[in-house]
């Protein structure tokens, strides 16, 4: 727990050093982004039950459409996150190498974005089917479910640094890179095995959301950009717990 607050902090340092960089990058995410935003929408409002007219209106979708979008890659996510890497390796990286990694991997990411969301949304009907079962052990069944909920969410994390890790560790200059399975593969083992560390940078990312819901300017400048920085720095940790020595080619031997 305490490396997942440390990497929670060095993400908030790096934000801060790289600033004007990482809140540029965080508007044209947040731009890019809006169709997914609306078709994430689309998806939880299928969820709302009928409600009065004279009720008030029903905010949760836009938050829960929010937040899937920070957690579930997204082309414009990968382009985030590729300066975030370069960042916590102690780099200044060019606003264009956003864009290099937006149209080398906007396929790729928009699979990702297809496949996390519709895995979602596949796990959060199971649990309200279950939680509105009538009978008692049917609804302790939804406790399993809210658990796949847990862990399909944290292993989105590890998602898009693997992808970046694995094409600059790839053969002939990282031409080769992982494909979707073996990063999914690869993702799972991380969240499974890490499972404390995996929560808390969630915790993070809902942070970022109910920062977002106090102060609104938060969302389109701050969130994806420190999400991202979250990742990266994950992805160094742990490549320094399991891989250390490519840890340390990483960063150039330096110690934090």
């Amino acid at each position: 727990m305490l490396a997942a607050l440390r990497v929670l902090w060095r993400a908030l340092v790096h934000f801060y050093d790289e600033s004007l960089l990482l809140i540029r990058a965080n508007v044209v995410w947040f731009i890019g982004s809006i169709p997914l935003f609306l078709v994430a929408m689309a998806a939880a409002w299928a969820f709302v039950p009928p409600v009065d007219p004279e009720s008030p209106p029903v905010v949760w979708p836009l938050m829960l459409s929010g937040f899937v979008l920070l957690v579930v890659p997204s082309p414009f996510t990968i382009g985030v996150s590729a300066l975030a890497r370069e960042i916590v390796r102690g780099e200044t990286p060019e606003f264009g190498l956003f864009w290099v990694a937006v149209l080398r991997w906007w396929r790729r990411g928009l699979a990702m974005f297809g496949i996390g969301g519709a895995v979602l949304v596949a796990l959060v009907f199971n649990t309200a089917f279950y939680l509105q079962a009538t009978q008692g052990w049917l609804q302790a069944v939804s406790l399993l479910w809210l658990y796949l909920i847990l862990y399909w969410m944290t292993l989105q994390a590890y998602l898009i640094p693997l992808l970046l890790t694995s094409e600059a560790d790839g053969e002939d200059g990282g031409v080769l890179v992982a494909p979707l399975p073996a990063l999914y593969r690869r993702a799972a083992i991380l969240a499974l095995a890490n499972p404390m560390f995996s929560l808390v940078l969630l915790l993070g990312t809902a942070v970022v959301m109910v920062l977002s819901a106090v102060a609104v300017p938060v969302y389109p400048l701050v969130g994806m950009g420190y999400v991202a920085l979250v990742g990266a720095r994950a992805m160094l940790h742990l490549r320094r717990k399991y891989l250390p020595e490519e840890a340390a080619d990483d960063t150039g031997g330096a110690v934090e």
